[in-house]
Parts: structure tokens; C-alpha cells; sequence
């Protein structure tokens, strides 16, 4: 580290701790003022019963064809998931008093690679309420996917949603993440206590030089005045 560097950090150490200690009352009060969240998961397996020979009869009957087509088709299962139609219908059957657009707002699904597994999460204030948001809507995606899936004259869908695991109560919040927001004010705080350092010295610098200057010019108009 350049030695003039150090020894300004040295000289102006005060300046430096005082933002950093801003920074970390700034990170807490976020975190205070931040409303918890709750969120729950539940899993949903795509199974591919007619895909397989005792039930389709078709040269491309194949569990790994099956396989291969059901991911094809989870992206747009997870799109569904968040869909406000949906979390209406889900709203409406647990009898709850919330905005669909809210509930849609809160609900994230991802596929998990390589895999024809689809993971449902919903956020909310409540711990319980997250769980059963969760449940209700894997099962209303469930069913929906299953309607949408089944043949016209056919009872066997193409693709059978199975819900492998159910939501669990969660115990702890996902957000605020305390450490995660005290380490980003940290991080600021000392950033920017250090530049404070660095470029407060040299305004002031250049104001000193400023002021001497003027002063110069003062001293040589008044001189020539007494001439």
C-alpha cells in the first residue's frame, strides 16, 4: 500500500469510522424497518403415465421420451404457477381475504435441472399462511396442468402432476437477511468512508490554495494603492 495512502487513512481515520459507523445504523434500520417473510415450498413430480408401453401403444412409447417431454413443457408450467387466475382459484377455495395479484406477486416455481421436478415457494408475512398458500397453489397447479394435459376421449393425461412433497411451516424468515444487509453496509460504509478520506483532503487542499491566492491578490492591489 503507497505510504502516503497510509498515512492519510491515518490522518483522517475519525472521518472514515464515523461513515462506516453510519452505514451500519443505515443497514439496521433497513433491516428493522423491513417486514419479515415466510417462505414455503412444496414439489411436484411430472410423471408421464401414458408414455409407457402397457398404455401407449406407439413406437415412441418410452419413459425417457416421456421424460424429455414433460421437460419440454415445465417451463410453461412454471409460468403457470404465478398466474393471477390461478391464485384466485386458490384464494377462493381456502376461503382467504387476499388480493390474487399479491398472492401471484409471492409465488416463485423453478424446474430443477435435469430433473422433471417442479419446486412451488410462496413469501408472506405469515409462516403459517405461507404454507398453506403453498399446498394450494401446487395443487391448483397440479390440476390445472393435469386438465390441460389429458386428451380429449382420454382418462390417462400426458402428463400426470404428483405432489412428492408437501409444504413444510417454516420457522425462520428468508428476508430480512440480517447478516447479508449488515455486511453490504459494512462494505459501503467502508468504501465510502475511505473515499470521503481521500477526496475531502483534496478539496479542502485546493480551497487553502484558493483562499492564498486571493490573498496574494489582495496584498499586491493594496500595495499598489498606497503607490
Amino acid at each position: 500500500m503507497n505510504a502516503s495512502f497510509t498515512a492519510l487513512l491515518r490522518h483522517r481515520w475519525q472521518l472514515v469510522a464515523t461513515v462506516f459507523l453510519v452505514a451500519i445504523l443505515a443497514g439496521i434500520g433497513v433491516t428493522v424497518q423491513t417486514t419479515p417473510k415466510f417462505v414455503s415450498t412444496a414439489r411436484i413430480f411430472l410423471a408421464t403415465p401414458s408414455w409407457n408401453g402397457a398404455t401407449r401403444n406407439s413406437d415412441e412409447a418410452s419413459p425417457f421420451r416421456g421424460n424429455d417431454f414433460a421437460r419440454s413443457r415445465a417451463q410453461s408450467y412454471v409460468h403457470l404457477a404465478s398466474d393471477v387466475d390461478l391464485a384466485h382459484r386458490v384464494i377462493d377455495k381456502l376461503g382467504e381475504h387476499l388480493s390474487p395479484d399479491v398472492v401471484a406477486g409471492e409465488v416463485t416455481a423453478h424446474l430443477i435441472p435435469d430433473t422433471v421436478l417442479i419446486d412451488v415457494s410462496v413469501a408472506d408475512p405469515s409462516a403459517p399462511q405461507a404454507q398453506r398458500l403453498a399446498d394450494g397453489v401446487a395443487a391448483e397447479l397440479a390440476a390445472q396442468i393435469r386438465a390441460v394435459e389429458t386428451p380429449t376421449g382420454s382418462l390417462i393425461p400426458t402428463v400426470d402432476p404428483v405432489i412428492t412433497q408437501t409444504a413444510q411451516l417454516p420457522t425462520h424468515p428468508s428476508e430480512p437477511d440480517i447478516w447479508n444487509n449488515l455486511a453490504l453496509a459494512a462494505g459501503g460504509g467502508l468504501l465510502a468512508g475511505v473515499t470521503a478520506a481521500v477526496v475531502i483532503p483534496q478539496r479542502s487542499g485546493r480551497a487553502r490554495h484558493k483562499r492564498r491566492s486571493l490573498r496574494g491578490v489582495n496584498e499586491k492591489v493594496r500595495e499598489r494603492s498606497v503607490r
